[in-house]
């Protein structure tokens, strides 16, 4: 899953940083972010048509998210759980070096991309449901801190 997540990663990051020679970016990263959010959004709807839980914590909720890891390729540890939040140590990602592959700041594709994506379901499942990147890596061998929590 990490290759082939990569290689569209790597295509997409190519992509955006061709946009952002033409129109500024600003703006590319802005057009980056509404398209993540709504494909997040479509997700989420899916999702939670799919489940059988009606009310979404952090907890019952971090599933989906897992499953989004883990079609991503990505390493991952639970640092810690409970119904109110859920902190995930983030390893190896696409996302990273795709950016890099693109010429794009890693924070700058992962706060635009994957964050508005994750939010963007979450809202589905449970407005009060929020995800946050506490920590992002500087280099590849590093990890991330992120965590999912009940506003």
């Amino acid at each position: 899953m990490y290759k082939s997540a990569r290689a569209s990663n790597n295509v997409f990051a190519s992509y955006i940083s061709k946009v952002a020679q033409e129109i500024g970016l600003t703006r590319a990263l802005e057009l980056l972010s509404s398209t993540y959010e709504n494909i997040g959004n479509y997700r989420g709807g899916n999702y939670k048509n799919q489940s059988e839980t009606r009310k979404f914590n952090a907890e019952n909720a971090f599933p989906i998210i897992k499953k989004v890891v883990e079609e991503l390729g990505m390493d991952y540890e639970i640092m810690h759980m409970d119904p109110k939040k859920v902190v995930i140590k983030l390893g190896k990602c696409p996302l990273f070096e795709s950016a890099k592959f693109g010429g794009l700041n890693p924070k700058n594709f992962c706060h635009c991309g994957a964050l508005k994506y994750m939010n963007g379901l979450l809202e589905n499942l449970n407005p009060k449901l929020e995800y946050e990147i506490n920590e992002i890596k500087a280099v590849e061998e590093d990890f991330c801190i992120t965590t999912l929590k009940l506003k």
